[in-house]
């Protein structure tokens, strides 16, 4: 047992093992506590804590194999020191920067979906309870790509969300000319969550001939956005703040 230790990758892959343990038990305690908010933030996601932290340990170790094998204590002091300081900075401020970056991208994902203020603010409650009181539970929303949780609190199907990525390559075209046709047809400048502003702010600037090309070409029936003017569909909600058109019906449709 003491060979199988005195194995610096043994000693590796323990410490890696052991840490592991500090994030998921804090994850459950918050859990537990039904604390979930604070469970929001990829704090204990492997592919985004737990992989660079091993990495990070790989680093260490072979830095100590290194410091071992070229027994560099006859340097000067300083020059040890700063080198050490030099590694301790960048792991840290890696992290730091990791999870800052995650932090705001989850922060961002809470309120500015459509432009609004947090998970559901209350001028969005009212066409979410017009919508599963007045429309079918087979009807499709355009809506915009970053509502995660239309679907959720609407039981309505989508055109596209950005953050339901599919799997196969055929899938992932379609989605991705989807995603091109709610930011006005075409590609978002930024990628990932850096295109929102491009993406909300063409979203909402859809023309009539866009909606009405998009509806038949993919079927959708509603069309909810920030509240504004469409001469030649029918508006059959709005509150000031969002507004939803029936693109299957004019203007002057009776109610």
């Amino acid at each position: 047992m003491n060979v199988i230790w005195k194995n610096s990758r043994v000693r590796l892959l323990a410490a890696f093992g052991l840490c592991t343990l500090i994030p998921f038990g804090l994850g459950y305690f918050l859990f537990f506590i039904k604390t979930y908010q604070f469970l929001e933030y990829y704090w204990f996601r492997l592919a985004d804590v737990m992989l660079p932290f091993l990495g990070s340990l790989l680093l260490v170790h072979q830095f100590s194999r290194f410091y071992r094998k070229y027994d560099i204590n006859h340097l000067d002091r300083r020059f040890r020191l700063a080198v050490i300081s030099v590694m301790a900075f960048g792991i840290v401020a890696f992290y730091a920067g990791a999870l800052l970056k995650a932090t705001q991208e989850r922060l961002y994902s809470r309120r500015a979906r459509l432009g609004y203020d947090g998970f559901v603010a209350s001028s969005l409650r009212d066409p979410i309870k017009w919508i599963r009181a007045k429309t079918s539970k087979d009807s499709v929303f355009l809506v915009n790509p970053f509502f995660n949780e239309f679907q959720l609190l609407a039981q309505r199907s989508i055109l596209v969300s950005f953050k339901e990525i599919p799997q196969s390559p055929e899938k992932i075209i379609e989605w991705f000319d989807r995603i091109k046709f709610s930011n006005g047809w075409r590609a978002p400048a930024l990628t990932g969550y850096a295109s929102h502003v491009e993406i909300e702010q063409n979203y909402n600037q859809l023309s009539e001939e866009q909606l009405k090309t998009g509806a038949e070409l993919y079927g959708f029936r509603y069309y909810l956005c920030i509240d504004r003017n469409l001469p030649h569909f029918k508006k059959v909600f709005s509150n000031g703040m969002f507004a939803i058109f029936d693109l299957r019906a004019s203007s002057d449709s009776p109610p």
